[in-house]
């Protein structure tokens, strides 16, 4: 039930895209895979929340053409590094 579920992190998704214009909408993409995010950690009995303010994780997907990478910024590292910065 909710009262034993551990808590979840607050994070956002964030996509940083070049090309596919026309193909991929930024902001759609972002919501589907924060979606995504929401269902895994529910599913693993978590309680996530969508937070731009001070979130604990950071999911920054990046795409050139149709290559992607992903990269998971966890809050100590984005403190630890004054030049991290996620738009």
């Amino acid at each position: 039930d909710a009262a034993n579920r551990h808590p979840g992190p607050r994070f956002f998704v964030r996509l940083d895209r070049r090309g596919l214009k026309g193909r991929v909408n930024t902001q759609e993409m972002e919501r589907t895979l924060g979606a995504f995010v929401v269902d895994a950690i529910r599913a693993a009995g978590g309680s996530p929340t969508v937070s731009f303010a001070d979130p604990d994780v950071i999911f920054l997907l990046e795409t050139v053409g149709e290559a992607a990478g992903l990269c998971v910024i966890p809050r100590a590292l984005r403190l630890a590094s004054p030049l991290l910065k996620v738009r």
